[in-house]
């Protein structure tokens, strides 16, 4: 995986989807230290096809994107917490999409939205 700033892309040109019909879901309870939260900010652009996800952050908001489609699944939105650590305090999830994502129910999305995140930013 190599990694980005999300400047460097553009929901409207690069091929990626935005998120359309979703749901709020639980967000995780992990807090993110300021170290964690500058991998975070760089996002990560897939240097493979089998690498799954596509992430980058524009604000706040952190946009997780299915590699091979461009389809956007996950969105969340960060805020400063105690002692210099952040945490998510919204996420949703798309809306099932035929052939590419079929929605969990809420508490198996709100794991899987932190699994993803610690696993891709190698937190």
């Amino acid at each position: 995986m190599s990694t980005a700033k999300a400047e460097d892309f553009d929901c409207r040109t690069g091929g990626l989807r935005t998120i359309g019909r979703h749901h709020s879901i639980p967000a995780p309870t992990r807090s993110f230290t300021g170290e964690e939260m500058r991998r975070i900010r760089r996002g990560v652009v897939p240097a493979h096809t089998w690498e799954k996800w596509f992430a980058y952050m524009q604000g706040n908001t952190l946009y997780l994107h299915l590699n091979w489609t461009g389809h956007a699944i996950y969105q969340a939105t960060f805020a400063d917490g105690e002692r210099g650590r952040s945490y998510i305090n919204s996420a949703i999830v798309t809306s099932n999409v035929p052939g590419i994502a079929t929605r969990g129910d809420d508490e198996f999305e709100q794991r899987e939205l932190e699994k993803i995140i610690v696993k891709i930013f190698k937190l």
